[in-house]
């Protein structure tokens, strides 16, 4: 997604009216590393180098999402890694409101995600769902 404007022309972009993708993400990018202290320079500059190219690839993403002028219907599924759900914030969804050109966008995370974010995250046409109730079609119960 992020590089889908370099591969497609624009009018090939535009014509997309339905997108349904799995993401794959660990922490959240506002989230830095924890830096072993007894890294070298050179590798904690490298790992510091890797984290500020998640932040603007996940930033790049969503505005490509944005722009898409013929998107209808969005589904974003985040698969979180690890232990890192705890980690995750109402401030790492902003983007859910700049994404207003589809008509339908479900946004579906973790359950353990999907609970704590019930009605904290904003978006005119977003949904939250969780991955098990995404499932079965039944939205997250807002608290």
């Amino acid at each position: 997604m992020a590089f889908l404007p370099c591969i497609l022309l624009p009018d090939r972009v535009n014509a997309i009216c339905n997108l349904d993708f799995m993401w794959t993400v660990s922490a959240p990018p506002s989230c830095p590393s924890p830096y072993q202290q007894s890294l070298a320079p050179g590798k904690a500059e490298k790992a510091m180098k890797r984290e500020h190219y998640y932040s603007k690839t996940w930033k790049r993403i969503w505005k490509n999402l944005s722009g898409m002028e013929g998107l209808v219907n969005l589904r974003v599924e985040l698969m979180i890694l690890g232990r890192q759900e705890d980690l995750w914030e109402a401030q790492e969804f902003q983007f859910t409101k700049l994404v207003h050109r589809p008509q339908q966008f479900r946004l579906v995370l973790p359950d353990s995600v999907a609970r704590r974010m019930a009605g904290k995250i904003e978006g005119s046409n977003c949904t939250v769902e969780s991955i098990d109730c995404s499932m079965s079609g039944v939205d997250v119960p807002e608290s």
